[in-house]
């Protein structure tokens, strides 16, 4: 927006801009998994806690991942268990 104010003889001219702030955040392991080591065919549990989360998040090893949705179809071995607001 401009205006033009004229007193006494002189104008001058302003532009007011609207301000924006913009706050940057990254997504950061609260809880990050730990390596294990377990007996064959027994049960481990990685926990695992992510805070502001931005988009989907699966789990990783050696560039496999399982997926973005807790519910592991043909996977019958893993399982995705917890909350995902928190």
């Amino acid at each position: 927006m401009s205006t033009t104010n004229s007193s006494h003889g002189s104008s001058s001219l302003s532009t007011l801009r609207p301000s924006a702030t913009t706050e940057i955040v990254y997504q950061r392991f609260a809880i990050e998994p730990q390596d294990q080591t377990a007996v064959i065919g027994s049960r481990v549990t990685l926990p695992c806690r992510v805070l502001d989360q931005k988009g989907p998040i699966q789990w990783t090893k050696d560039d496999f991942g399982l997926g973005a949705v807790r519910n592991l179809t043909g996977y019958e071995r893993y399982a995705m268990i917890g909350s995902d607001e928190e």
